[in-house]
C-alpha cells in the first residue's frame, strides 16, 4: 500500500510539472504570437503615410494641382487635402499641404499623420510646384516638342480676352488703346491703358502708335511695328522670326523677341491663366518615428 501510495504522489507531481510546462509553452505561444501581431501592425503603420504621399501623386495628382491653384492665396498656413484614403486604408489620416515657409516661391510642403490601431505616425514630403519652364531667365523655347504641346492650343480665357482675325490696326486713343479692324473699320478692342488683357493675333496687326500692354499677347500672324511695343506678362510667339517687342516677364517663342528682361513677379501675376503653371515634382519624402 505504501508503494503504491508513492506511486501515485509521483505520478500526480510529474501531471502536475506536465501541466505546468504545457501551460507556459502555450502562454510563451500566445505572447509570440501577440508580439508578431503587435510587430505586423507597427510594420503596417510606418508604411501608410508613405503610401498616401505616393497615392496623392499618382491618383489625385490632377486634383492635387487643381486644388492647389485654386488656393494658391491662402496656402502660406495649412491647409488639408480634401481626399478619401478610406478605399485604401483602414485608417484615420489627415493630408495637409502649404507653400514650403523655408522659401519664397516654387516649393512646397505636404505632411501626412496617419492613427492605424492606435498607432500613430506621420511623414513630410516636399519638392517643386511650379513648371520649371516658367523659371528659365532665358525664356520657353517652342523648339522643344513638350514646350510646344503646352502651348499650341493655348488660349487664355481668365482675362478680358480679344481675338484679331483680320487685319487690323492698334493705337492709343486717349487713356484707351484700341484695336480696329482695317477692311470693315469695327472696332475688335478697346481697353484702359492700365487694364490688364489678352490679345491673339491671328492676322497682321499694324502698330500706329508705341503701346504698352499689360497681359497675355499671342501672335499666330504677323506684327508691322515701327513704334515700340512693350509687354509686362507674357508673351507666345509662333512666328519665325524675331519681333520688334520688349518683353517684361517671359516669353515662349521660335525666334527670341527683341528684348526680354525675365521678371518673375510680372509673370506670377497671371499664372491663373498660364497653361501648366503648377506641375508638381516630388523630391523627398521624410518619415518620422513611431509616435505611439
Amino acid at each position: 500500500m505504501k508503494r503504491k501510495g508513492y506511486v501515485l504522489v509521483i505520478t500526480l507531481i510529474i501531471i502536475s510539472i506536465l501541466l505546468i510546462l504545457a501551460t507556459s509553452i502555450l502562454k510563451i505561444g500566445a505572447n509570440r504570437a501577440n508580439s508578431l501581431k503587435n510587430l505586423e501592425d507597427h510594420a503596417q503603420a510606418e508604411y501608410i503615410p508613405e503610401s498616401v504621399v505616393n497615392i496623392i501623386f499618382g491618383e489625385y495628382i490632377g486634383e492635387l494641382e487643381k486644388f492647389y491653384e485654386d488656393n494658391y492665396g491662402s496656402l502660406r498656413e495649412k491647409m488639408e487635402l480634401p481626399f478619401d484614403f478610406s478605399p485604401y486604408f483602414d485608417a484615420d489620416i489627415t493630408a495637409t499641404i502649404r507653400r514650403d515657409p523655408a522659401f519664397n516661391y516654387n516649393k512646397f510642403l505636404i505632411k501626412v499623420t496617419s492613427n492605424y490601431k492606435g498607432i500613430t505616425t506621420r511623414c513630410t514630403a516636399s519638392g517643386e510646384d511650379i513648371n520649371s519652364i516658367y523659371l528659365d531667365k532665358k525664356g520657353i523655347s517652342l523648339e522643344d516638342p513638350d514646350n510646344l504641346n503646352i502651348f499650341k492650343f493655348y488660349e487664355p480665357i481668365k482675362f478680358s480676352n480679344f481675338h484679331v482675325k483680320n487685319d487690323s490696326e492698334i493705337k492709343v486713343d486717349g487713356n484707351y488703346i484700341v484695336i480696329t479692324d482695317i477692311e470693315s473699320g469695327h472696332t475688335v478692342a478697346k481697353f484702359l491703358k492700365y487694364q490688364a488683357v489678352s490679345i491673339v493675333n491671328d492676322s497682321k496687326l499694324i502698330f500706329k502708335d508705341s503701346i504698352n500692354l499689360l497681359g497675355i499677347f499671342i501672335n499666330n500672324g504677323d506684327i508691322e511695328n515701327e513704334f515700340d511695343f512693350n509687354l509686362t506678362g507674357f508673351l507666345v510667339d509662333f512666328s519665325d522670326k524675331s519681333q520688334n517687342i520688349t518683353v517684361r516677364g517671359s516669353a515662349a517663342y521660335y525666334r527670341k523677341p527683341k528684348k526680354l528682361i525675365y521678371n518673375f513677379n510680372e509673370l506670377k501675376k497671371f499664372r491663373i491663366d498660364l497653361p501648366k503653371y503648377f506641375n508638381f515634382k516630388l523630391e523627398k519624402i521624410t518619415t518620422s518615428d513611431l509616435v505611439n
